[in-house]
């Protein structure tokens, strides 16, 4: 076998085993997060779902997709936002996922769970809860 045939298949089976650890469901993406970070937003956890879910859309590359599920039943919502990681064998990497949780009428909980490239989720909320505050700072 020649040299160049041996990297190329040493680089395809560190990239399948690569891709075999990716993190695949949104409670693995929350149980082997380092860190999340945890936001509060003065409105009703279903409009701050919708802004969250999207400012997302916006913020993120059209290529990752974003599922939004919304539990009226019991007032949280979660969306994720994942990146194609392997189209041979359909697994989807999650980058972050969000939980909302309605603590009050007026006021929601966002906690935001990176995984893998998804510190950017982290600055997207931010960012959209500190307009929502100097929104309310104008009124």
């Amino acid at each position: 076998m020649s040299e160049k045939k041996m990297k190329t298949k040493t680089l395809i089976c560190l990239l399948l085993i690569l891709m075999a650890g990716c993190m695949t469901t949104t409670q693995q993406v929350r149980d082997k997060a380092t860190k999340s970070e945890t936001f509060y937003m003065n409105k009703g956890y279903q409009q701050a779902y919708r802004e969250v879910l999207a400012a997302l859309r916006r913020n993120s590359p059209s290529m990752y997709p974003i599922q939004g599920d919304l539990y009226t039943d019991i007032q949280q919502g979660t969306i994720s936002v994942s990146s194609e990681t392997d189209i041979i064998f359909g697994n989807w990497g999650i980058y972050c996922v969000v939980d909302i949780k309605k603590v009050a009428e007026s006021k929601t909980e966002i906690t935001v769970y990176p995984a893998l490239m998804g510190g950017y989720c982290v600055n997207v909320i931010k960012n959209l809860v500190e307009e929502n505050k100097k929104g309310q700072e104008n009124e």
